[in-house]
């Protein structure tokens, strides 16, 4: 019985809330709440010009549970618009993890990497999370990434000052 208590519960999509975000581009299909609408139709995207040369530290952050009880993060999955769609998509990123809202947040995963695909790509969280709050932190976006790999193509290819993705999901 006194186990139960010290348990802590899986993550369930429908308790998490985006809360907060380092910028919000502007524009009627780009909202916090979006972040988790498993749709296509919309999406979250960093502010114009947050992200310099399609590198920065741009992140969004989501409450694991609506009691404020940390919940255990095993798997995330996220979609992005693949290029030449999706030159700001996001290409690199690591979670972070938080007890409130306002942080201090501490780096929490590896470094993981989108695939140019437009379907929903999933990641193992190993070690698992165990936190109230998690924020996605975004490092480079497709457009930087094709540019670093130094693919001639890539030159004609606008790198995007911001970054972004379809949705996400935590499991």
């Amino acid at each position: 019985h006194i186990l139960s208590f010290l348990a802590v519960r899986r993550v369930d999509h429908e308790d998490v809330k985006a809360v907060c975000a380092s910028s919000l581009d502007v524009g009627p299909l780009c909202s916090l709440p979006f972040a988790l609408e498993q749709t296509c139709s919309n999406w979250w995207i960093s502010g114009e010009g947050s992200m310099p040369r399609g590198v920065g530290a741009e992140w969004i952050a989501f409450a694991l549970s609506a009691d404020g009880q940390p919940r255990r993060v095993e798997r995330i999955d996220m979609r992005i618009p693949p290029l030449p769609s999706g030159p700001l998509s996001v290409r690199n990123f690591h979670l972070e993890t938080a007890a409130a809202a306002d942080g201090p947040w501490t780096r929490a995963s590896r470094e993981y990497a989108t695939l140019n695909v437009g379907e929903v790509q999933s990641w193992a969280v190993s070690p698992p999370i165990e936190s109230g709050f998690v924020r996605v932190m975004c490092l480079r976006n497709a457009a930087r990434a094709k540019s670093d790999l130094g693919e001639s193509r890539a030159r004609f290819l606008p790198i995007s000052t911001s970054v972004g993705f379809f949705h996400v999901r935590f499991r």
